[in-house]
């Protein structure tokens, strides 16, 4: 008997009430979409397009053949000499993020969050290139737009490691940029030892910043606040195989969507884009392969109520057409805005190009004029009878001082047009005129963008400029201040999603220093606000130092502790120099004296005791006394000292005569010893020479009586010697004589016996 599962009644309850859910949702969001796009295409999409053009310094379209077909660029350098302004006011270093704690014990955490999202913005995000796009939308678009949202860990692919033992197992346990993700302590492997599945961390969980072009923006009509509005939606371009991985649960419905859902006019503000990519005429829309195409997903946000309770929440879901990616509840929707010319009431406000436009226009029209006059009286016009010259012949000719055949009288036949008005001085007259309604609406005046000889004149002296240059500033800081305000809302967001999304302590370089920042602990509810100082630079710097000069002042007064100008307040000033000096890295140059921890009766610590951490306070030298007892305390100190120093010199006194004296005994006691020792030394010495004297009278005796002994000793062997030597010589000569004897006799009888 086969079995098989059967939905319990509950279970087909909920996923009915899922897709009525998904239905009215879906029906809601594309009803809000369709209000939306009417607004944008019949107002703003067509300011954004003529923005475009005029930006560009493309034609009108009333062009004339023949005649100047030049176009002047004036909302192109209104917005070129502001942008430059506002992005050096914007990323010249220094401090811009202040937080605005309720409640001293958040000063701590305010501090640490300013540095994090200053951090945030301008190192883990490209914070110049976004807060200029920022800058930029608003000045041409009349808003711009940023979006922040938390991006959770991304991954390397898994790899396997073999071969490991525990010494490396816990050293790869302790990384925090590598996940195990399973482990085999087989001994027996192919590899042997420990195996380990893991992988690293390609980029961590971090807060990202976007700026959305205005046409990808949908707000209806009616919007008065970005926070406030029923429906925000957001055009995010992506790749299909891009949004089938995102959603795998839609893969096969994204797969097979066709854009059939679309209307027939265009939806997605491609007239806008078009003007914005004029000089590109690829059809994006066109590709070979399916998986690259190019779509169009929409985030939106929507205030309804879904679950009947009478409360509208505010819904983020994601859709790509008809096919309804993800839903979910949320708090607050990721953008912030801001627009350079507040309308009150109204969401959107006037771009530059608003109040520039028909100047342009007027300037266009006047430089063509003035130019058509100044060619016309350059290539002269002529009349000539036609019944005697040929109009096709060489009067027609292009080239200068061509010879032109007449009959007759040249003067009777051609006659050149002269007199009238000099249209060409007055449309450069009327053009003066522009250019000053120009620069009263924008405040980018002439004299503001650079001296030449001439703005250095009488007319134009020193002073006259500087007034000159704060009137132009003036409107340029009201615009300054709309975007400070529209940053510090964003910025406030951007405190709040890392608040609630960052779950673990990041250690990052702030200042020069390493800084571990674990937002966790943070009070979210805190309010930041992103500083704008004044454009004026050399005016701000006067300010500044004026401010400088006020706090030595009271230094000097009430002394380096005193209560109006602390040692923080000191720094402050010292924060503001270096941002001045384009130094983002006050600590290179100063040091920020750190809060003193406060000591109970017992000298111990003080701690919180909501909080368990150490009170502080902030640093203060020693308290400095009063002058006058200052003065009584140095003198009794002063004579003190005097008849101590008395006492000492009498004592002394007293101690060196006793040391002399002592002195003189123990020198006669030694003179006495050493004569006494000279004595016996001179005795001594005697009594050695006398002893040595006999030693050595002695010693020459003996070696007198060793020397005649050895010359006795020699007589005696000499007279044996000779003794030997004579009776040797006897025996020799008796022995001669003895053979010589019998020698002789045998003869004398042989010759007797013989005769």
């Amino acid at each position: 008997m086969a079995l098989s599962y059967q939905p319990q009644e509950q279970e087909l309850s909920a996923d009915q009430d899922r897709m009525r859910r998904e239905e009215k949702l879906l029906r809601m969001l594309k009803a809000e979409e369709e209000d939306s796009l009417g607004y944008a295409q019949t107002e703003v999409a067509a300011q954004q397009m003529e923005a475009f053009q005029r930006y560009f310094g493309l034609s009108y379209g009333d062009e004339e053949d023949g005649r100047s077909q030049v176009t002047t660029r004036e909302v192109f350098e209104t917005i070129e000499w502001q942008r430059n302004d506002y992005a050096r006011i914007l990323n010249d270093g220094g401090k811009l993020i202040y937080a605005q704690e309720t409640r001293e014990e958040y000063a701590k955490q305010a501090r640490a969050a300013e540095d994090y999202l200053q951090w945030i913005i301008f190192q883990d995000n490209p914070g110049f290139f976004v807060l200029d796009d920022f800058t930029f939308d608003g000045l041409l678009h009349r808003r711009g737009y940023l979006g922040a949202y938390w991006r959770d860990k991304e991954y390397r692919a898994p790899q396997t490691l073999t071969g490991l033992n525990i010494l490396q197992v816990q050293e790869l346990m302790n990384d925090p940029e590598l996940e195990i993700l399973a482990q085999d302590f087989d001994q027996e492997s192919e590899a042997g030892g420990i195996s380990l599945i893991v992988r690293r961390v390609k980029s961590p969980a971090r807060l990202e910043i976007v700026s959305f072009a205005p046409e990808d923006v949908r707000l209806n009509g009616r919007a008065i606040s970005i926070d406030q509005n029923r429906y925000v939606g957001l055009v995010w371009r992506k790749l299909r195989g891009e949004i089938a991985r995102e959603w795998p649960a839609k893969r096969d419905e994204i797969m097979a969507w066709s854009g059939g859902g679309e209307s027939g006019h265009t939806r997605r503000a491609e007239d806008v884009r078009a003007e914005r990519f004029q000089d590109d005429d690829i059809d994006w829309t066109d590709s070979s392969d399916e998986a690259a195409e190019e779509l169009e997903v929409l985030e939106e946000y929507l205030r309804v109520d879904l679950d009947g309770d009478g409360y509208p929440e505010l819904i983020r879901s994601y859709r790509l057409g008809d096919i309804l990616l993800e839903e979910s509840e949320v708090e607050e929707n990721p953008l912030g805005t801001w627009t350079p010319l507040r309308i009150p009431h109204r969401f959107m406000g006037l771009s530059v190009h608003d109040y520039t436009a028909d100047l342009q226009r007027q300037s266009t029209v006047l430089t063509r004029a003035g130019l058509d006059a100044v060619y016309q009286s350059v290539v002269n016009r002529e009349a000539f009878d036609a019944t005697r010259i040929d109009a096709d012949g060489p009067i027609n000719s292009t080239y200068t001082g061509t010879k032109i055949p007449v009959n007759g009288s040249p003067a009777d036949a051609i006659l050149p047009l002269v007199g009238g008005l000099n249209t060409a001085t007055t449309a450069w007259e009327a053009l003066e005129v522009i250019k000053q309604r120009l620069e009263d609406r924008t405040g980018a005046t002439r004299q503001t963008r650079g001296l030449d000889s001439d703005q250095l004149s009488k007319e134009h002296s020193g002073k006259a400029l500087g007034m000159l240059q704060l009137s132009a500033d003036a409107r340029k800081e009201m615009t300054a201040r709309n975007l400070a305000a529209g940053l510090s809302e964003f910025v406030s967001k951007v405190y709040r999603i890392v608040c609630r999304n960052q779950n673990e302590a990041r250690q990052v370089k702030v200042g020069g220093e390493y800084c571990t920042f674990d937002p966790r602990t943070w009070n979210s509810d805190l309010k930041m606000t992103f500083h704008v100082a004044g454009l004026n630079r050399e005016h701000s710097l006067v300010g500044l130092r004026l401010i400088g000069e006020e706090q030595e002042k009271v230094i000097e007064a009430l002394g380096p502790g005193n209560p109006n100008v602390t040692i923080k307040n000191r720094y402050r000033y010292q924060e503001e120099l270096c941002r001045f000096a384009g130094q983002r890295d006050t600590a290179a140059f100063f040091t920020e004296v750190p809060d003193q921890p406060v000591a109970g009766p017992d000298g111990q610590p003080v701690v919180n005791p909501e909080t368990g951490e150490p009170q502080t306070q902030p640093w203060a030298p020693p308290p400095q006394e009063d002058p006058a007892m200052a003065k009584v305390k140095v003198d009794a100190q002063a004579r003190q000292a005097e008849l101590q120093t008395n006492t000492q010199m009498k004592a002394a006194e007293q101690e060196l005569r006793q040391q002399e004296a002592v002195a003189k005994l123990e020198a006669d006691a030694q003179r006495s010893a050493m004569e006494m020792q000279l004595a016996r030394d001179e005795a001594a010495a005697k009594i050695q020479v006398m002893r040595e004297e006999a030693a050595a009278r002695i010693q020459i005796m003996r070696e007198q009586m060793a020397a005649d002994r050895d010359l006795a000793v020699m007589k005696m062997q000499q007279d044996r010697e000779l003794e030997i030597m004579r009776i040797e010589s006897q025996e020799r000569v008796g022995k001669a004589k003895a053979t010589q004897s019998s020698s002789e006799a045998p003869k004398v009888d042989t010759d007797v016996n013989g005769r």
